[in-house]
C-alpha cells in the first residue's frame, strides 16, 4: 500500500478506496456488497487492506482466463460508510475504455509527492476524477490540486511554465476549471507596469493566493507572504538556479512543497529520482483525443521532394502542418536553415498559393498571437516556426511536424516539438531531417515513451552534478556508471534512507565516520539539494 495512506485518516483512505471502485468495480443493487477486479495482484491486495482497515470484510481469489489471469476482491463495508456512487453507468463506462479487458483499467496507485495525494492512471480517458485526497491522470488537475492544498490552509501557490504562451494556457484552462470560485492572476513579461503593480503588491500581503507566470515571477521584486506550493512546468526548459530562485520565494527557514511536471524528465531529473530526492509519478495514458506519432528520421534531396509532398497532400485533406527550424535570421557562423528565409522560400514555391504564417521568439508579442489564433482556428495552411512552438500549443488539426537541422536540437525538445502534432482524430506523422545513424534521432524515431527517451539521453549526455547545477556531463562515481548500474543505486539509496530515517544527523558511533566524509565534501550544514 502506498505509505501516505498507511496511518491516513479513515475519511482519506475511504476516497481512495471510492475512486478506484467507480472506476472498474461492481456492486449489488444495495450499494454495499461490491467487487473488483485487476490485473494487479497486488493491487487487488492494497484493495482489500483498504477495505479492512475501514472495518470491512475482504478476500482476494485468482480467475483464470483464457487469454488472462486476474484477481478479483470481494469486499463489504460496514453499514455507516455511505453506499458506492457506483451504478449501472459503470458498465456502460467501461465499454468506452481504450482496453479491450476492464480488468486493465485501473494500472497502478503511485504517491505524487510525500503529501497525501495520490495519482490513479485509469484508462477511462472520457473522465477525470478528483475527490478530497487524490487526482486522477491529467497534469494540469495534479497541479490544481497541489495548489489548492496551499489555499485551503491560508497559504500561496504558484505555476510557472517557460512561454508567455503557455503561462497563457496554463491561466485559461485553470481559471476555467475553477469556474470564477477563487482569484488567478496571470504575471509574464507583458504585463503592464500598471497592472504589475497591483499583483506585486497583492502577492506581498498574501491577498492573491494563486498566481501564474513566466520567468517574471522570480525577479526580484516578487515577493510573497507565504508561498508554500510551487509548481513548475516544462521543467527541463528551466535551470537549476531558475527553479531553486522560485523555491527562494517561501518564508525564510522554510521550503515550499515543489511539483515538477514535464512529458520528457531531463537527464539530471532521471539521476535525482535515482538518489530519492524526487519522488516520480508517471501518467501513462495518452489525454483524451491523442494518437501516437509516426516518426521518420530522413535526409537527402529524394526525402525532402517526398516530404514536401506529403504536407500538400495532408493540406488538400484538410490538414495543417508545421515546419520548424533552428534559427531566425540565417547566420555565417551556423550553416543551418533560418524561419525568416525559408518562410520567404516556401511560400513562393513548395507551398505557392497556400497560407503560410511565420512565429519565432523575436517577434512582437501581438504579431505572434495573431499568427499563432490564425493558424489556430485554421485560417493558415502551414506555419514556419522556430522552437518557440515547442510547448503550449494546441491545434489537433495539425498533422506534420517537419523538423530541420535536428541535430540541433536536444532528446527533450526534439520529443516536445513532436508532441505538437497527434492531438486529434487523425494519423500525425513527425518528419525529421538530420543523421539518421546519429544515436539521438535514432533514439527519437524509436519510440515515444518520454523516460525512456531520458535513459536514453543519460546514456549520451550523463546526469551531470547530483549535488550541483551542472545539467549534463557524466558524474562522479568511483565504482558504478548510470544507467547501467540503476539497480545497485536504488539499493544504496533505499540503505541511505534507512540510516537517515534512525539517525538524521548521523549522531550515532557507528555512523562517526559517514558523518566525517558528508562533512567533508559537502560541508557542516546540509543545504536542501535545488531541484
Amino acid at each position: 500500500m502506498p505509505e501516505p495512506y498507511l496511518n491516513a485518516p479513515i475519511a482519506a483512505r475511504h476516497a481512495l478506496l471510492q475512486g478506484l471502485l467507480d472506476t472498474d468495480g461492481t456492486l449489488n443493487k444495495h450499494g454495499q456488497n461490491v467487487t473488483f477486479d485487476s490485473s494487479s495482484r497486488p493491487l487487488a491486495e492494497n484493495v482489500a487492506w483498504l477495505v479492512r482497515s475501514l472495518g470491512g470484510r475482504a478476500s482476494c481469489r485468482v480467475r483464470m482466463r483464457t487469454r488472462s489471469t486476474t484477481w478479483q476482491t470481494s469486499m463489504q463495508l460496514p453499514n455507516e460508510f455511505p453506499p458506492f456512487r457506483l451504478s449501472r453507468k459503470a458498465n456502460r463506462l467501461r465499454s468506452r475504455t481504450k482496453y479491450g479487458h476492464p480488468a486493465k483499467a485501473i494500472v497502478a496507485v503511485e504517491p505524487a509527492g510525500k503529501k497525501r495525494m495520490q495519482c490513479i492512471a485509469v484508462a477511462h480517458t472520457e473522465r477525470l476524477y478528483v475527490t478530497d485526497h487524490f487526482t486522477v491522470t491529467h497534469n494540469t488537475v495534479v497541479a490544481l490540486e497541489a495548489m489548492l492544498r496551499a489555499v485551503e490552509n491560508g497559504a500561496q501557490a504558484v505555476l510557472m511554465a517557460p512561454t508567455e504562451t503557455l503561462a497563457e494556457q496554463h491561466h485559461r484552462t485553470l481559471d476555467s476549471l475553477l469556474g470564477g470560485t477563487l482569484p488567478l492572476e496571470l504575471l509574464t513579461g507583458s504585463t503592464s507596469a500598471v497592472r504589475r503593480r497591483d499583483l506585486l503588491g497583492r502577492l506581498a500581503t498574501g491577498q492573491l493566493q494563486m498566481v501564474v507566470g513566466t520567468h517574471a515571477l522570480i525577479e526580484p521584486a516578487v515577493e510573497f507572504r507565504d508561498l508554500a506550493v510551487v509548481v513548475v512546468d516544462e521543467q527541463h526548459r528551466f535551470g537549476v538556479r531558475q527553479r531553486a530562485a522560485l523555491d527562494a520565494k517561501a518564508p525564510e527557514g522554510l521550503a515550499p512543497h515543489s511539483l515538477h511536471m514535464t512529458a520528457t524528465p531531463i537527464p539530471r531529473t532521471l539521476s535525482l529520482t535515482a538518489y530519492g530526492d524526487l519522488d516520480a509519478t508517471v501518467l501513462r495514458q495518452l489525454p483524451k483525443g491523442r494518437r501516437p506519432v509516426e516518426t521518420f528520421v530522413v535526409d537527402g534531396a529524394r526525402a525532402r521532394t517526398r516530404a514536401y509532398e506529403r504536407i500538400r497532400e495532408e493540406i488538400r485533406a484538410g490538414r495543417q502542418c508545421f515546419v520548424v527550424c533552428p534559427l531566425v535570421e540565417e547566420s555565417e557562423a551556423l550553416q543551418a536553415k533560418a524561419a525568416t528565409v525559408e518562410y520567404e522560400r516556401l511560400r513562393s514555391t513548395e507551398f505557392e498559393g497556400l497560407r503560410v504564417e511565420l512565429i519565432h521568439g523575436q517577434m512582437p508579442s501581438k504579431k505572434k498571437t495573431a499568427a499563432m489564433e490564425a493558424f489556430a482556428g485554421g485560417e493558415a495552411d502551414v506555419l514556419v516556426a522556430t522552437s518557440v512552438i515547442e510547448v503550449g500549443i494546441d491545434v489537433p488539426n495539425a498533422t506534420v511536424m517537419l523538423i530541420e537541422a535536428a541535430e540541433r536540437y536536444g532528446l527533450s525538445q526534439l520529443h516536445q516539438l513532436r508532441g505538437r502534432v497527434g492531438r486529434g482524430e487523425h494519423p500525425s506523422l513527425c518528419i525529421v531531417f538530420g543523421d539518421p545513424k546519429l544515436p539521438r534521432l535514432e533514439a527519437i524515431a524509436g519510440g515515444g515513451d518520454g523516460f525512456r527517451l531520458a535513459e536514453v539521453d543519460l546514456e549520451l549526455r550523463g546526469a551531470g552534478d547530483v549535488l550541483g547545477t551542472r545539467q549534463h556531463g557524466l558524474p562522479e562515481f568511483r565504482v558504478a556508471q548510470l544507467p547501467e548500474d540503476a539497480e545497485l543505486l536504488v539499493r544504496a539509496r533505499d540503505r541511505a534512507d534507512a540510516i537517515l530515517l534512525d539517525d538524521p544527523r548521523l549522531e550515532a558511533a557507528e555512523h562517526a565516520l559517514l558523518r566525517e566524509a558528508v562533512v567533508a565534501r559537502f560541508g557542516s550544514e546540509l543545504d536542501p539539494i535545488p531541484a
